[in-house]
């Protein structure tokens, strides 16, 4: 991680946009690295996640290197950068002929009143897995009142829904394995968890702090 702290941008020899997602994804690195309790996974993924964003570092134009081409997304998805659909935007974690993963970054405004993180998006012409929530991905959209997040997310980031003071109901997906740190922390309103799988094995610290009365239901026991 330290290798990439070095990295600057100061003759601006980088477009805007891939220097943006490299510095999202370096942030969100130094944050893993520097939790003691962080899970080697968390880990794996924080760390590919930034080697990807490097990778997909642009030149931009006059700076004696061509500037890449932006991808047609019919034909080209790159690893690493960030893709719009209907509004929210999406990381890609991994790619292949068949598609790949993706990470579910947030939206620009506070005007959404009802927000569901899908199990896919359509990158392209491939289907892309929506498996992890950023860090602050929603932190403070004070609109937000309910939350379904799909069912091929395993990991919520760090305070992802901290201070969505308007929230009332989440519904956690099959496939939750981990909450991270302060991810609903201080949702006042948030009264229903809805958790649909058996997979959840680590609700961080504070992740639910600040709530005074929420009601969790989880699978009926077989």
């Amino acid at each position: 991680c330290n290798l990439y702290s070095a990295v600057t941008n100061s003759d601006s020899r980088y477009t805007a946009e891939s220097w943006k997602n490299f510095q999202n994804a370096l942030s969100a690195a130094k944050t893993v690295l520097s939790d003691a309790g962080a899970a080697q996974a968390a880990v794996n993924d924080a760390l590919k996640t930034l080697e990807a964003a490097y990778a997909a570092l642009q030149k931009a134009s006059g700076t004696g290197t061509p500037e890449k081409p932006e991808p047609d997304n019919k034909t080209a998805i790159v690893k690493g950068k960030t893709y719009t659909v209907n509004g929210e935007d999406y990381l890609v974690l991994t790619t292949s002929a068949a598609g790949g993963t993706v990470q579910y970054m947030g939206y620009t405004g506070n005007k959404q009143k009802s927000v569901k993180i899908p199990d896919t998006v359509k990158l392209g012409d491939a289907v892309y897995k929506v498996t992890a929530i950023a860090r602050k991905a929603l932190y403070k959209k004070s609109k937000v009142a309910k939350v379904i997040i799909g069912n091929n997310v395993t990991s919520i980031g760090d305070s992802a829904f901290e201070k969505c003071t308007g929230l009332k109901s989440v519904t956690l997906g099959r496939q939750v394995k981990t909450i991270g740190k302060h991810a609903f922390c201080g949702d006042k309103k948030l009264r229903t968890m809805i958790v649909k799988g058996t997979k959840l094995t680590k609700v961080s610290k504070h992740s639910l702090s600040q709530i005074k009365s929420l009601k969790i239901k989880v699978p009926k026991a077989k």
